[in-house]
């Protein structure tokens, strides 16, 4: 697939460009959890999907870690550079946030079953809980999926074509959380009266 005479194997990151301010209420804070990954895209090679529509892994080009912890990293960025949280923190910080999101790689592999025009895929998927109260939430379930055309026969234009389709899945995922939460409605319970015998 690469003309691998160019260059010897090489590692990236994904390097999504800014998403940018995205509309809805502006919620106080947000934990970003460790990412999950479905397989075949829960490893650090570069994953494509051969013309014969066979799966096949790259034992020379990938990325430099786990998608995983790529992707957390990468969403977070993505959630305070979208404004609707006024802080964002990762796994592991020991304080209490207003909402918890867990997200999940889903698709994370160049697509040659057209040799002729290759493209990047990216999927995400994000479950947003709600914390504010005494019984912790699911409010949401949303994912994105960004499709990049591979322009050029090197790993690093693959690897420029995952960072568009990041891009595309991160804004896509991000403007699918709800504009606005309300708190859930506590039932009201009765007041009690001391009725005379």
């Amino acid at each position: 697939m690469f003309n691998r005479t160019l260059e010897p194997g090489a590692r990236f990151f994904v390097a999504p460009a800014s998403i940018g301010p995205i509309d809805g209420e502006k919620f106080e804070s947000i934990m970003v959890q460790r990412f999950r990954t479905v397989p075949p895209s829960d490893n650090t090679n570069f994953c494509y999907v051969r013309e014969d529509g066979s799966w096949q892994m790259d034992q020379t080009n990938g990325w430099f870690t786990d998608p995983a912890d790529m992707y957390c990293d990468v969403f977070a960025a993505a959630l305070e550079q979208s404004g609707r949280f006024r802080m964002v923190g990762l796994e592991g910080v020991s304080v209490r946030f207003d909402f918890r999101l867990e997200g999940v790689v889903e698709s994370l592999y160049a697509d040659y079953s057209d040799p002729e025009k290759p493209v990047a895929v990216v999927t995400l998927r994000a479950y947003l809980f709600d914390r504010r109260e005494a019984h912790i939430r699911l409010i949401a379930s949303v994912f994105g999926t960004g499709r990049s055309v591979v322009v050029g026969k090197t790993a690093p234009a693959l690897a420029d074509a995952f960072s568009i389709a990041s891009h595309d899945a991160l804004k896509a995922t991000i403007e699918a959380l709800p504009k606005q939460v309300p708190l859930a409605e506590v039932p009201v319970k009765p007041a009690e009266t001391n009725a005379a015998n």
